[in-house]
């Protein structure tokens, strides 16, 4: 999949966003079920 990039501030915080908000979502459980399983 090629995709067009074009360099924008605002594309760059975007994708920032989501990324850490999916890291988030995705270590939360993780995290809390280590934290239970002790």
């Amino acid at each position: 999949m090629r995709v067009h990039l074009e360099k924008k501030p605002l594309d760059g915080v975007a994708i920032a966003f989501v990324v850490i908000t999916f890291l988030a979502v995705v270590a939360l459980p993780i995290v809390l079920s280590r934290l239970n399983a002790f």
